[in-house]
């Protein structure tokens, strides 16, 4: 039933870490909350860095 996952609570927790994480990925994307006023070299090594930190939960 694909309605199932929705009541488990666990299917919750994981949806609100999930957008908390997506968040701090948006913060580093986007910092001042806009699009860039010029190119930033250094982009793809902060969201590297940032993906890297979450824990994989396979710990």
């Amino acid at each position: 039933m694909p309605c199932q996952g929705a009541l488990n609570p666990t299917y919750w927790m994981r949806k609100a870490s999930l957008c908390s994480r997506l968040n701090e990925l948006r913060k580093v994307v986007f910092p001042k909350d806009r699009p860039w006023e010029r190119e930033d070299e250094k982009l793809y090594s902060r969201m590297i860095e940032t993906l890297l930190a979450w824990p994989t939960g396979r710990e």
